[in-house]
C-alpha cells in the first residue's frame, strides 16, 4: 500500500477560520487557537480553542447619536473548546 507509514494531513492548525456548526454559537465564525490533535485526559477526542465573534457590530447612520453609535459599534466575542466535528474550516 503506498500509503502505509503516512500521517493524515492536518490542516485544522492555529489561525485557520472555522464556522461553528452546533451549540451555542452555531453559525458563528471563529479563528482556531491552539488545537489538540490526539485529546488529552479530560478530552479524548481531537478538539480546539476557537476565538470568534459572537455579536457583530450593527449598522450606524450619520443621524445616530454619539452614545448609540457607541453602542451598536460594540463587539461581544467568544473563547470555546470545541470538538473538531462541530466546525467547518473554511479556506482561510
Amino acid at each position: 500500500l503506498p500509503s502505509a507509514g503516512k500521517e493524515m494531513v492536518k490542516f485544522l492548525k492555529p489561525g485557520k477560520v472555522v464556522i461553528m456548526l452546533n451549540g451555542r454559537y452555531a453559525g458563528k465564525k471563529g479563528v482556531i487557537v491552539k488545537t489538540f490533535d490526539d485529546g488529552v485526559d479530560v478530552r479524548k477526542y481531537g478538539h480546539c480553542v476557537i476565538a470568534g465573534i459572537a455579536r457583530e457590530p450593527l449598522k450606524v447612520t450619520k443621524s445616530m447619536p454619539q452614545k448609540k453609535v457607541e453602542k451598536r459599534s460594540r463587539i461581544k466575542p467568544f473563547l470555546k473548546i470545541a470538538n473538531f466535528n462541530h466546525m467547518m474550516p473554511t479556506r482561510y
